[in-house]
């Protein structure tokens, strides 16, 4: 059986972790170090003071809010919506996209 793996992201705590498990990969496999990533597969990969990295979708957020017809003049909140409500489909309701003029 063959896997093929176009895109593949090793991320350890220690360096010589990263170096054993590219070296063994390598013995079995050709592969290639891209060196550090600051995106990956659409998404912006920020490194924080803390160790920790943040995966942002910026443009992926920016199209489906563009889809969904949602621009600087639609009304918004404060508060997200109950994430212990289900909502169902609206089958009758009317769709609304405002404009800004």
């Amino acid at each position: 059986m063959g896997v093929y793996i176009n895109y593949c992201l090793i991320i350890v705590p220690i360096d010589a972790e990263l170096l054993k498990v590219y070296t063994d990969l390598q013995a079995q496999f050709k592969v290639t170090n891209e060196g550090t990533i600051d995106e990956y597969l659409g998404m912006k990969v920020e490194r924080c003071e803390d160790k920790t990295m943040k995966l942002l979708q910026s443009i992926l957020t920016q199209q489906l809010l563009d889809e969904m017809g949602f621009n600087h003049c639609t009304k918004w909140r404060s508060t997200p919506a109950l994430s212990s409500q289900i909502l169902g489909r609206d089958l009758e309701g009317i769709l609304k996209l405002t404009s800004c003029n």
